[in-house]
């Protein structure tokens, strides 16, 4: 049985109630699936836990058959005689039926003992009979009750009467709402489910437990719903559960035949408009249906619509509809619909997806299918404008194609794209061809590719041609994250000073530009780039819907580099994306999310958002972003001490390597630093962050080679780049790199006082991590200086600091052993035999012989006075 989550105002209310001196209970009304029977039954065991008597009863229409059906399982056996058509000798034994009830499990209460309660499920469908026994209970006040009834349902009029007249309360119950849903399947699930994922089981079950469950258990069952790298995802289809069919069908059952009709095109129409449904089954059958519960009005749009009350009941009957009604339906809609005229780019859609659905061809009317696929695009629905696009090809082939190009790369696609436009004919727009080229040769599988088309002149000369900025904006990107970063910024310098280059091409050129320039350490010039280009993003408008994210990420991108992570947080959680968006925009969003985590020393939720980003991006990775994302976990799960998995992932992220998007190499390089880290590997770390500053030098990344120069001198060996880090800080913009200079300085000098101040300065930029590793080192320099008033600044500075890293682990925060008269190697080995690794398992981890490793060791023990690694690991 599932857990009860989000009702304890409810339980509360229903609890109560069942104690008001002046109530004679409680009666719980709310929609079939809701979670009626399940509260019913917790408020029992809760009853029965305060040690009050308690009885069960449940309605049924096959036990309303016979009279006083409903109760049999609350009748002692002796009642078994009495005659069932003489219901007042029923009511006057009603007292020998509560001395028999189930007595509490509590302790019980003082004298005089509370009056019992009857329990009675789905009252709506009780017998007369029953229903006589129950009124007469609580008007007589023998037993408070505690009735659930459906609001689909008529009660009989002694059920009814008893909330009418007030003595009884009366609780509507309502579908549980985002938050309390995500509640109870993260803990059915013992985890998230991915954002997408959730979205399609919200708009799936619509918040009622009943459906939730049916539809989790049978997505386990059909292995649609399984777990990723920590994460749940679903994908959407509906799982074929006989119970869920069953719950459909027995309502449907009982209902006016006419509402049959009337579902079928409201589940074919969506939100479907009211209008146009009373137009297709008449007012009167709609009726019906609305009177039966199925259906329910929307009026927060301007034209008032239908849909189902509980949407699950539109994904069975679209499962088990005969494909022939379905397009019968279909076409009934889309030619009502365009006898009213196509008035708004949402009936468009509507009317071709209908179209498309029915087998019809595009109607002569205005109905495009190319047009009605570029909206469905920019709603974000790539999947359904390829259908619409493909649909279109021979009649409308220009922008047929060209939408089709789109729609493929917006789903990761480029190899199809590539593919696509080598049957391309001469007819066909050039500018087109060239730009979905450049945008999709780079990304695509390069052994499925033939020769590139050659450029038209017009735009291989870089003539003033408006869609040669466009062509070179689609360049600049490649360039990018190819890792040329010089020739991307000359690019992007170059475009952003044509006047004539559109606002498309402005918005592309200045998202990669940002991005480009702030990696480049030139962070002052990257957020005036981003500010151009998310000028150029407004004014295009929903013409370009993806704009001000991209933006968004590559001015969080460029803060990041100059270590203003505290301003790169603020500014994702000012501009979240709408729980609508796409796996890949929200994969991308969840995925910055986790690396700003990070970087501030929020393990928890550096795990959190970059294990989401994984899952996202696995259904959605258009710029293969999943490698680093990866990478990106692998170093959170080393920061939190998760050695095991950090090494795990990070094996995985290597073998996502495609060849492209290498812009990212020496960023995945400096996690695997931190892996080796996690390791007890302090000497392979540095030096793999020794390598990362390198790549980050050679792809001309200034600025991310000051974060992973810092993280040598973090990993143990500040004397390495003490001067490197001097250059930088001449060469870089912004605060990080100075402040990376002085601490470096201050580790190779022991100086207590200035690694204290540079703590300071690191919270300021919001690098909580790095500014709790300089207090915790310098209160261990001061202590040993015996300077104490410093020493306990530090001391108390570095646990405040702790507080904002939970979980967080790395070599600065521990410095325990640090006092032990060992050199580095001899400490690293110590670590590794203290943890309880054999000389055979540290060579192959530190790759040196085992008898280095022994050798290592026994100067150890020698120097600390100490035998055997059990001695170790109380050093350690």
């Amino acid at each position: 049985m599932w857990p009860v989550i989000g009702r304890e105002q409810e339980l509360g209310a229903i609890q109560g109630a069942l104690d008001d001196p002046d109530r004679r209970g409680v009666v719980v009304v709310g929609s079939q699936g809701v979670g009626k029977s399940r509260l019913a039954h917790e408020a029992r065991v809760r009853v029965r836990a305060a040690g009050r008597a308690c009885g069960w009863a449940a309605g049924s229409r096959s036990a309303a058959i016979i009279p006083f059906g409903a109760m049999a399982g609350l009748l002692p056996d002796r009642f078994a005689a009495l005659p069932h058509d003489n219901p007042l000798e029923l009511l006057r034994q009603a007292p020998a039926v509560l001395d028999d009830l189930p007595a509490g499990t509590g302790t019980g209460t003082a004298a005089p003992a509370p009056p019992p309660v009857i329990v009675v499920d789905d009252a709506d469908l009780l017998d007369d009979v029953s229903a006589t026994f129950v009124h007469y209970l609580a008007v007589r006040d023998l037993a408070k009750v505690l009735l659930a009834v459906r609001s689909e349902g008529l009660p009989p009029d002694l059920i009814t009467v008893l909330w009418k007249d007030e003595l009884i309360e009366r609780i509507e119950l309502d579908p549980l709402d985002p938050v309390s849903t995500t509640a109870l399947l993260e803990t059915v699930l013992d985890g998230r489910l991915d954002p997408i994922s959730f979205r399609r089981m919200w708009q799936t079950t619509g918040g009622h437990p009943l459906f939730l469950r049916e539809v989790v258990q049978g997505a386990l069952g059909d292995g649609s719903l399984r777990r990723h790298h920590g994460v749940w995802q679903w994908d959407g289809g509906l799982p074929a559960t006989g119970r869920l069919m069953e719950l459909f069908r027995t309502r449907l059952a009982a209902e006016d035949p006419r509402c049959c009709r009337v579902l079928e095109l409201v589940a074919c129409g969506d939100a479907l408009p009211v209008w146009l449904a009373e137009r297709l089954v008449g007012r009167a059958s709609l009726e019906v249906a609305e009177r039966a519960g199925f259906l329910e009005w929307a009026t927060d749009t301007e034209v008032a619509t239908l849909a189902f009350a509980q949407p699950v009941y539109r994904e069975v009957l679209l499962a088990t509809m005969p494909p022939s009604r379905r397009r019968e339906a279909c076409g009934q809609l889309a030619a009502a619909l365009l006898e009213h005229g196509t008035g708004t780019p949402s009936q468009l859609v509507q009317i071709a997806v209908w179209q498309l659905a029915a087998g019809t061809p595009p109607d002569q009317r205005g109905i495009s299918f190319a047009a009605a696929a570029r909206l469905a695009l920019l709603d974000h629905d790539p999947a359904m404008a390829e259908r619409l696009a493909r649909a279109a090809l021979d009649a409308e082939r220009p922008e047929a194609l060209a939408v089709l190009a789109a729609a493929l790369e917006k789903q990761g696609r480029h190899g199809e794209v590539v593919q696509l436009l080598q049957s391309v004919s001469a007819e066909d727009d050039p500018a087109m061809l060239t730009l979905a080229w450049a945008s999709n040769h780079y990304w695509a599988d390069k052994s499925l590719l033939g020769p590139p088309p050659d450029l038209p002149p017009a735009l291989a000369d870089g003539s003033d041609d408006p869609s040669a900025g466009e062509v070179a904006a689609a360049e600049a990107w490649v360039l990018f994250f190819e890792g040329w970063l010089p020739q991307c910024i000359e690019e992007v310098r170059r475009v952003l000073g044509q006047s004539t280059a559109t606002l498309r091409a402005r918005t592309w050129v200045a998202t990669i530009g940002a991005a480009a320039l702030g990696l480049g350490g030139h962070v002052g010039e990257a957020l005036c780039v981003a500010d151009l280009g998310r000028s150029a993003a407004q004014r295009l408008g929903p013409a370009h819907p993806w704009g001000p994210p991209e933006i968004r990420w590559a001015r969080v991108l460029a803060l990041v580099t100059a270590g203003r992570v505290a301003e790169a947080r603020r500014l994702l959680e000012a501009g979240r994306e709408p729980a609508e968006a796409t796996a890949q925009v929200l994969g991308m969003e969840r995925g910055f999310d986790g690396l700003v985590a990070r970087l501030q020393g929020d393990f928890p939720a550096a795990v959190r958002g970059l294990r989401e980003a994984v899952a996202l991006m696995e259904q959605a990775d258009v710029y293969q972003f999943l490698r680093l994302w990866l990478a990106e976990l692998a170093a959170a799960l080393a920061g939190s001490d998760d050695a095991h998995g950090a090494r795990e992932v990070f094996d995985e992220a290597r073998t996502r390597d495609n060849g492209t998007n290498r812009v990212f190499d020496p960023w995945i390089a400096l996690d695997g630093a931190w892996v080796c880290a996690a390791e007890g590997r302090l000497s392979d770390a540095a030096a793999h962050a020794a390598r990362a500053a390198d790549s980050a030098r050679d792809l001309g990344q200034a600025g991310f080679e000051v974060v992973a120069t810092f993280d040598v001198a973090r990993l143990g060996r500040p004397e390495l780049v003490d001067g490197r880090l001097r250059d930088l800080a001449a060469a870089v913009d912004g605060e990080l790199a100075p402040t990376c200079r002085d601490a470096t300085t201050a580790l190779v000098r022991r100086d207590g006082a200035e690694l204290l101040d540079c703590s300071r300065r690191f919270e300021a930029l919001g690098h909580h991590l790095v500014a709790a590793e300089a207090a915790n080192v310098a209160h261990l320099i001061l202590r040993s200086a015996r300077a104490p008033l410093g020493a306990g600044r530090a001391a108390e500075r570095a646990r405040r600091l702790r507080l904002r890293c939970p979980e967080a682990a790395t070599p600065l925060l521990d410095l325990r052993s640090s006092h032990l008269p060992l050199t580095q190697r001899e400490r690293e080995i110590a670590r590794l035999a203290a943890a309880g690794r054999s000389s055979p398992d540290i060579a192959r981890l530190l790759d040196i012989s085992t008898r280095t490793v022994d050798n290592h060791l026994g100067r150890v023990y020698a120097k600390l006075g100490v035998r055997g690694r059990d001695a170790l690991a109380a050093l350690f």
